[in-house]
């Protein structure tokens, strides 16, 4: 489950997490296997994971907002 070919770092490190998240193996197997720390790809999993929960609430504000507007717009 080697990342193979030339990849920018923001690839690798989104191919690392993609990794864990997606395919269930655990961060200990995926880190060996890319040839990271553990430290790192847990660093990795905890910045995207609050980076798509910002991302999250940002986009359910806006689908209120959406939702909001449409009722409006139905009166």
């Amino acid at each position: 489950m080697l990342v193979s070919g030339k990849r920018s770092p923001e690839e690798f490190t989104q191919e690392a997490v993609k990794q864990v998240v997606d395919l269930g193996p655990s961060v200990a197997d995926v880190a060996k296997w890319l040839g990271i720390t553990t430290h790192t790809l847990y660093a990795w999993v905890k910045n995207t994971a609050q980076i798509l929960n910002s991302m999250m609430n940002g986009a359910t504000h806006n689908q209120k907002s959406e939702d909001y507007k449409k009722c409006l717009k139905e009166q």
